[in-house]
């Protein structure tokens, strides 16, 4: 019974994660569909808490457009940049260091960049990363081996105390500041909660981040590569 519901918690783990990446993907039909039906799927869980469970069920009852979403993802993420989504802009280091620690962590468990996809410490990246690991975590579960299960559940905690647990919350602070739709409001609040719940399901308190000053930020989007339109250079 205690392993079933292991499973079972790992896979809905999964599921949040993903449908957060989602959250932060480029808006379309397919991706807000899953993302209400995953919503509807976890609501009830035993494993639910009670404010998570309020936000899921405004996320089922969030019916907005893809189309009237493209320009206010723009407006934040790439045209304007009025929240940065990338980690490596919140580190007062090289951006170098930080990438290559991100991705020694995909490469660790066979996750490799998917062109198109955008640079490994982007939000919906980690998010996507975390929700591979919860899978593989259940599986190892499944398959009752115990080694890898404790080898993929430490590298979860590792990710989140030394990367997405750090910088998120300034994230979704800034989105709640200038985020004019539900939507993002909905995403920001979620994401805020979701990473607060598994933070002390591993007992851990990771070191936040802020978010950058202006010439900060100035500095930030250069390093990322990218031009005013959010293209690569």
């Amino acid at each position: 019974m205690e392993q079933q519901q292991n499973i079972l918690r790992n896979i809905w783990r999964a599921d949040i994660y993903a449908t957060l990446a989602l959250g932060f993907d480029f808006p379309n039909r397919s991706n807000l569909e899953t993302m209400r039906a995953v919503a509807r799927d976890t609501l009830g869980t035993v494993f639910t808490s009670a404010e998570l469970g309020i936000l899921l069920e405004k996320l089922t009852r969030e019916f907005c457009s893809y189309e009237e979403l493209e320009p206010v993802y723009h407006r934040l993420f790439s045209t304007q940049m009025l929240c940065l989504p990338f980690e490596a802009s919140y580190h007062l280091v090289e951006r170098g260091a930080v990438l290559a620690d991100i991705t020694g962590f995909y490469q660790a468990f066979a996750q490799k960049p998917v062109a198109g996809q955008g640079p490994p410490d982007a939000i919906k990246m980690e998010l996507g990363f975390m929700s591979v690991l919860c899978l593989k975590e259940a599986q190892a579960e499944q398959e009752s081996l115990h080694q890898e299960r404790l080898i993929t559940s430490d590298a979860e905690r590792k990710f989140l105390e030394d990367h997405l647990g750090r910088w998120t919350q300034a994230f979704s602070d800034r989105l709640l500041l200038v985020a004019t739709h539900d939507f993002y409001q909905l995403i920001a609040n979620l994401l805020k909660e979701w990473l607060k719940l598994e933070c002390e399901r591993f007992k851990i308190t990771p070191d936040l981040l802020r978010y950058p000053q202006p010439h900060e930020t100035e500095r930030s989007v250069a390093c990322c590569g990218q031009t005013a339109m959010g293209r690569p250079v």
